[in-house]
């Protein structure tokens, strides 16, 4: 509606000679800015790779009159509407004036099957431009085996009235009804001239439409080649009659609307009528294509599935016409059924099954993405169900500020869809399932959690953890603190050292240095202090209260260190601090009494009873304690250990023997004392039973 602003009536007036001047400098400079202008363009050669190295070499010429074509389609397919060349004497090729928005895949048409694409490898070339003046250079070698015969064709002859035109589409082409080849050869037609006497056009499946110029009357003839990749036919000639508009012609028309593609079964197309007057009313109209059938006049759609605007936009019926007096046929003329174009539904969405990306990596490109529709002309908007992702220019890609992380991403399902109309408002998908490969993070800390108690040898303080984005790594530890070290996860003292708790000094600061087993240069130094708990029963061998001289095993000498202590000093309250010697408060509470004694003489008692170490000693500490025939322990029984040997996952038990008699036999005892009592030196072999 704007551009009618600016429509004006033509001026019969002439232009002045200043008008003209300035026309012509205005074209000038048109011409000189569009000669300094270089669009995009791929240019390479078609030649016999002898050697199959997949390198065009000394000796290996170029081959001439291959066709290179652009695969618009992406099916592998030359098709009438997709560009093509054929290569000169040296097998060259170039396209020039080529959109730089979308890629281009190049092929190689071999409709004859005896030539092998030896480079590239896939057999077709992607060529995507950086700019507008970019110019890309490609080659196809070839493997040429057995021989090859040009295709051939019948004797093509139509005709067709003064100032009409008509069109031959598939099957009645030039290439399906009239041209031939060797069994599952495929060749397409190319046009080699104009006719003289009309406009032609003959595209590559050899289809013609034709218009004879509005004042002709005769013969016109066009020439055509048939390839089939390898080898192309001699000029063939195509001859049309051209009969004057009032010369009868003995043909028939159909009268009605153009065919919608998506006509049902029964659909009633026309009528049909005899051109030639005198017949009109005299015939008899017959057909024995099966897509139709006639009742009387009426032309009726017999099989819709052959209905195709995209691949036949007329359909050619043939019909006899029997005379009614004679019954004899008169003519088998070709009507011609215009097929109207309607929106055909998108069937597929081809693209990626899978993708690959690096964690991180931002805008990756996963391949083209094609709604499978037979409206070429017709563009689509595809939808991520991701909003990470989108379709760009038919790819599929991360966008330019999105990434992946692993492994949360990892195994990613996507679908991408399409919303078409035609399909009845049922979007069209397809899935793709995107990769993600670990890239490496350094970890970023190291925490420990829990406290140790003093005096403890072997005290353990809590887990170490690690804070790093990848939870599978491994870590070898390193401390300063050359008391420690981590055994399992777990943070603890060498098993032959404790701590002693000072008021002045209640914590102890180290640095943990965690290294990754796989890649040693990521690491992370971490400052821990560690709280020292004061121990309430120094005299009290922790974890192991009844190894009182902390040589690992529970044996006599316990007890008689005991007895030694309470003969000299007798039963006494045991003061602070520990005079490093021997822990000879067994159940801890403070006291040195007769009952710490009998603690261990109860599991001396017990171990004996059980089973001797060969040789008639005693088990170490943590050693399982069972005779021939025995069940083994079920879950929930305690088992005697060391504090070298604490089962994996556990923490180091605290055993507290007070008021609790492990032997057989009741044992009684006074947990009190008189200072004034004297103590009976025992008999080692009487104490036990």
């Amino acid at each position: 509606m704007r551009i009618a602003m600016f429509l004006r009536q033509r001026s019969n007036r002439k232009p002045s000679r200043r008008q003209r001047l300035q026309r012509r400098v205005l074209s000038r400079g048109f011409e000189q800015l569009d000669a300094r202008r270089v669009l995009a363009a791929i240019t390479g050669v078609v030649y016999a790779d002898l050697d199959l190295s997949g390198v065009q070499e000394t000796g290996e010429t170029g081959l001439e009159d291959r066709i290179v074509y652009i695969d618009q389609n992406h099916n592998d397919r030359l098709d009438t509407s997709e560009p093509y060349r054929r290569t000169n004497s040296s097998g060259a090729f170039e396209f020039q004036d080529l959109s730089t928005a979308t890629g281009h895949t190049l092929r190689m048409f071999d409709g004859s099957g005896t030539q092998n694409i030896t480079s590239p490898g896939s057999g077709d070339v992607l060529v995507v431009f950086e700019s507008d003046e970019s110019v890309v250079d490609v080659s196809f070698g070839v493997e040429v085996t057995g021989e090859n015969e040009a295709p051939t064709s019948d004797p093509v002859d139509f005709e067709s009235k003064q100032g009409l035109s008509f069109l031959l589409m598939f099957p009645n082409g030039l290439v399906w009804k009239y041209g031939s080849d060797a069994p599952n050869h495929t060749f397409v037609a190319i046009q080699t001239s104009e006719s003289e006497n009309g406009n032609i056009a003959i595209d590559l499946a050899g289809g013609v439409r034709y218009t004879a110029l509005e004042d002709f009357v005769g013969q016109d003839v066009a020439t055509y080649i048939l390839h089939d990749g390898r080898n192309a036919s001699d000029p063939l000639t195509m001859t049309v009659d051209v009969i004057a508009k009032d010369a009868p012609l003995l043909g028939v028309v159909v009268e009605g609307d153009p065919l919608s593609e998506h006509a049902p079964e029964g659909t009633e197309i026309g009528n049909l009528k005899v051109l030639t007057p005198g017949l009109h009313g005299n015939v008899r109209f017959e057909t024995n294509d099966p897509r139709v059938r006639i009742e009387g006049n009426l032309l009726i759609l017999a099989d819709p599935e052959a209905i195709n605007f995209e691949w036949q936009p007329e359909l050619r019926v043939p019909v006899r016409l029997i005379d009614l007096e004679t019954n004899e046929e008169i003519s088998q003329p070709e009507v011609v059924i215009q097929i109207a174009d309607e929106d055909d539904p998108v069937t597929m969405i081809t693209g990626p099954e899978y993708g690959d990306t690096t964690e991180y990596a931002m805008g990756t490109e996963f391949g083209f993405v094609v709604a499978e529709d037979e409206d070429s002309w017709q563009t689509h908007e595809f939808n991520v169900d991701d909003s990470r992702f989108e379709v760009d220019g038919n790819i599929l890609k991360l966008r330019d500020d999105e990434s992946l992380s692993y492994p949360e991403d990892d195994g990613l399902v996507i679908n991408v869809s399409v919303d078409d109309s035609a399909s009845g408002g049922d979007p069209v998908s397809t899935s793709v399932t995107i990769t993600v490969y670990n890239v490496n993070d350094p970890p970023t800390a190291v925490n420990v959690s829990g406290e140790l108690r003093e005096r403890t040898f072997g005290g353990h303080v809590g887990p170490v953890t690690v804070v790093d984005p990848d939870p599978n790594d491994g870590y070898i530890f390193t401390i300063s603190d050359s008391r420690f070290e981590v055994v399992d996860g777990i943070l603890k003292l060498l098993d032959d050292t404790s701590v002693v708790y000072n008021p002045s000094s209640p914590s102890i600061s180290l640095t943990i240095t965690a290294t990754e087993t796989t890649d040693a240069q990521y690491s992370v130094d971490s400052e821990v202090t560690i709280s020292i708990i004061e121990n309430p029963s120094p005299w009290q061998n922790l974890p192991e209260s009844l190894d009182v001289n902390n040589d690992g095993v529970i044996t006599p000498q316990d007890v008689l260190i005991i007895l030694n202590s309470l003969n000299e000093g007798g039963p006494r309250p045991l003061g602070d601090p520990f005079d490093g010697g021997n822990y000879i408060d067994v159940n801890g509470d403070g006291l040195l009494t007769p009952l710490d004694a009998l603690l261990v003489i109860n599991e001396l008692n017990s171990i004996s009873n059980l089973r001797t170490t060969p040789g008639g000693g005693f088990p170490p500490i943590g050693e399982a304690e069972q005779q021939p025939g025995e069940p083994l322990p079920v879950e929930g029984e305690k088992i005697v250990v060391s504090p070298k040997t604490v089962p994996e996952g556990e923490s180091q038990p605290h055993r507290n023997y007070f008021a609790s008699p492990l032997a057989s036999q009741q044992l009684l005892a006074d947990d009190s004392f008189d200072e004034d009592e004297d103590w009976l030196e025992p008999s080692l072999d009487d104490l036990f039973v």
